[in-house]
């Protein structure tokens, strides 16, 4: 069951990876903030992927990556970069 469910979780990442991708080249005056939040995404999915090789590791790679992913909603926010550090 965990295959199915990190399987899941790869394709629903690459996905919205591919789409704020997309908002990089349509969204000219946010461009670097959907550029972080696709990187944040495509790192997840990058995560997923490596999942079977990870053992151990991933659970604390996750969690690190929930970090990332809530500076990208800063971000995306209009906060930035150095606003959601403060935090």
């Amino acid at each position: 069951m965990l295959m199915v469910s990190a399987w899941g979780s790869l394709l629903s990442s690459l996905f919205l990876g591919l789409f704020m991708a997309v908002q990089v080249f349509r969204d000219h005056e946010r461009r670097s903030e959907y550029a972080y939040f696709s990187l944040v995404w495509f790192a997840l999915a990058i995560l997923d992927f490596l999942l079977p090789t990870l053992g151990s590791w991933y659970e604390p790679l996750r969690v690190a990556w929930c970090g990332l992913y809530i500076s990208g909603l800063f971000v995306l926010l209009g906060y930035g970069i150095s606003a959601s550090r403060q935090i």
